[in-house]
């Protein structure tokens, strides 16, 4: 069943009460508007892991500004447990790809649906692993506590939470649209579109996000998450921007002071532990500066943003790697 499309333009039930469409022919049709190409989704999943849906769209002539694309899930014997909407705009035809990620708490079958402008896919995911959902009703009838949340959900800490299981490492799944930011301002451009070509790592790999976003601060303050106010955020190590902004790079200076790290451990944290793993058990162990300095040069593995590095810093790197 997995990305074939097997629902057009009519009438849907589902799960009872729960999901109720109606699109009319000519009014909400795929023919002269948006169509779901292809819908994918993992077949097969555990519980604990996540799973990622698919969804491309093409443009068969609509002209207006944008429509939702909405992406469920209905898990076996449940109720609707998923929802979420997301804006597509593309130019008539042309297509464009959606992703979504989802923590799969619970085990039993889940079928994902699409729906865009009238058309419809469907997609199934086996979840091994865990206590499968109940049908509404099963169990203890005199329980009259409210429901709790549904087990299907985007644990978004876990996700950036490299000690989680359900940690996700690719981050451009779900960031790829700030590659295509634009800011206020159209003759300044976009933090990230402006320095991606100058952070360590081959261009637009997901090496490249983690080289400045070492670690993630998506809890702000002391209120729970959806009752603070402070906007989630990624901490980026501000040495790292000073290495090319200080006085002495070869950028437009924002900062007052250089980075004038010598301690061989601390820069590989820096500037290599990113892509190398820990200095503890670091790929490069051995490795003389001859050779570091050799792969700057020929920009390795998108190494040659740290060519702003010191003769005198890369000799402290390869000490640390030798201890």
């Amino acid at each position: 069943m997995n990305g074939k499309k097997i629902l057009r333009r009519g009438f849907v039930l589902l799960a009872g009460p729960y999901l109720l469409m109606w699109s009319l022919g000519g009014i909400a049709s795929a023919e002269s508007g948006y169509e779901i190409k292809r819908f994918r989704c993992d077949q097969k999943r555990k519980v604990g892991e996540i799973a990622r849906l698919r969804v491309e769209i093409q443009n068969n002539g609509s002209t207006d500004p944008g429509t939702v694309l909405v992406v469920f899930g209905i898990q076996a014997g449940s109720e609707l447990l998923v929802e979420e909407g997301a804006t597509v705009f593309v130019e008539p035809g042309e297509e464009e790809e959606k992703k979504f990620l989802y923590s799969i708490n619970s085990g039993g079958t889940i079928t994902w649906h699409a729906s865009i402008d009238g058309d419809e896919a469907l997609c199934t995911t086996r979840v091994r692993g865990g206590e499968p959902v109940l049908p509404p009703g099963d169990g203890d009838d005199d329980d009259d506590s409210e429901p709790g949340p549904g087990p299907i959900g985007a644990n978004i800490i876990a996700m950036h939470d490299s000690g989680s299981r359900q940690y996700e490492k690719h981050c451009n799944e779900c960031h790829a649209e700030v590659h295509s930011r634009t800011s206020l301002d159209s003759a300044i451009p976009a933090a990230h579109v402006a320095m991606m070509p100058f952070a360590a790592g081959k261009v637009g790999e997901d090496k490249q996000c983690t080289w400045c976003h070492r670690s993630v601060d998506l809890v702000q303050g002391t209120q729970p998450a959806g009752v603070s106010k402070a906007s989630l955020s990624k901490r980026v190590d501000i040495r790292l921007c000073a290495m090319c902004h200080g006085p002495s790079g070869p950028g437009k200076q924002f900062y007052q002071a250089s980075l004038n790290l010598t301690d061989g451990p601390e820069l590989y944290d820096l500037t290599c532990a990113a892509c190398h793993k820990p200095l503890v058990d670091s790929e490069l162990r051995g490795k003389p500066a001859s050779k570091i300095r050799e792969a700057i040069d020929d920009n390795k593995g998108g190494m040659a943003p740290l060519g702003v590095l010191s003769d005198t810093q890369i000799t402290a790197i390869a000490a640390a790697l030798e201890e």
